[in-house]
């Protein structure tokens, strides 16, 4: 049986929250840019237009998605609303395309947005056809990419500012077995929120990510726990994988790295550059469809950052 990535998994539907519920007029008014991590605050008619472009690009792909907001009940439709970072449904749940029915519910480190993993939560038992497993550490959605490294059930898991280190050690005891091989523990730039912000798998050994966000990094299996000497670029240009660097402004400023993998090597983000578009797309033999953002990115995600795909 081949065990696929996320990267060459098409995803049966992703779960995603409109913005329309949160980003109304009235929480506009009352976002603060610290305490919900916003660049600005954006327009919201071009914030809705550039959101409904992206879910209907996804769904020219058969891809279906699902409005968490309108599966759950009112007493969370309501903390959704007052949410403005509700839209980033990435970060508030975990799935694995190779265990399809195990699901991580994290716990975030602002409390602005703790409410999301208990929502996850019940959307989740909801569905009946899923374990659910919560870890006690501070983790976040987007820190946690599956892939496959060396033939390896691998979770890289992205060291920040959103996330620590307890979590990935928990992650490998938890999983370790059927669901893992190894977690691949990728200390990152704290200027990116998250590890799929400084990076994307690709196919074809090919990563786009911004070269000077990765530090050191740590493998965990089972003969331990193990600091390695080179920086986790180096680790996979020795092995055959071409890293495509993005830059750091390009991956910070215009989410460029936060790539949403939709299978049959497809891939949508945002404000691509056309040389690293063309160069990645050279390399990978992958289609990347670079949809324009002006408001999204000012709330510090992209593409990415924006789903959370269920698998069959």
């Amino acid at each position: 049986m081949i065990i696929h990535s996320e990267y060459n998994t098409k995803p049966s539907a992703l779960i995603v929250c409109h913005p329309k519920h949160s980003l109304t007029p009235s929480i506009m008014n009352k976002i603060s840019l610290v305490e919900h991590n916003f660049e600005a605050i954006p327009s919201p008619i071009d914030l809705l237009d550039e959101y409904d472009s992206f879910i209907h690009q996804i769904g020219s792909f058969g891809i279906s998605t699902i409005d968490i907001f309108e599966l759950v009940a009112t007493e969370y439709q309501n903390l959704l609303s007052h949410n403005p970072n509700a839209m980033f449904t990435r970060d508030s749940s975990i799935t694995i395309p190779w265990n399809q029915s195990v699901v991580i519910i994290p716990r975030f480190k602002l409390s602005t947005r703790e409410n999301e993993t208990i929502i996850s939560k019940s959307f989740f038992a909801s569905q009946k056809s899923f374990q659910i497993l919560e870890c006690p550490y501070k983790l976040e959605g987007g820190d946690v990419i599956p892939f496959i490294l060396e033939g390896k059930k691998t979770l890289l898991v992205g060291i920040g500012q959103r996330t620590e280190r307890a979590s990935a050690k928990w992650l490998y005891d938890t999983l370790a077995g059927n669901s893992i091989d190894q977690v691949v523990i990728v200390e990152h730039d704290k200027r990116f929120l998250h590890l799929d912000t400084c990076l994307s798998i690709l196919p074809n050994m090919t990563v786009l990510g911004a070269l000077s966000a990765q530090k050191t990094f740590v493998i965990i299996n089972p003969s331990g726990y193990r600091v390695m000497e080179e920086a986790f670029p180096q680790y996979l240009t020795n092995r055959g994988y071409t890293w495509i660097d993005s830059g750091t402004i390009g991956a910070i400023r215009k989410e460029q790295c936060n790539l949403l993998p939709l299978g049959n090597n497809t891939f949508i983000g945002f404000n691509l550059d056309d040389y690293i578009r063309l160069e990645a797309e050279k390399h990978s033999g992958a289609n990347l469809i670079s949809l324009p953002s002006k408001a999204i990115i000012l709330a510090n995600g992209g593409a990415h950052c924006l789903t959370r795909p269920i698998y069959e």
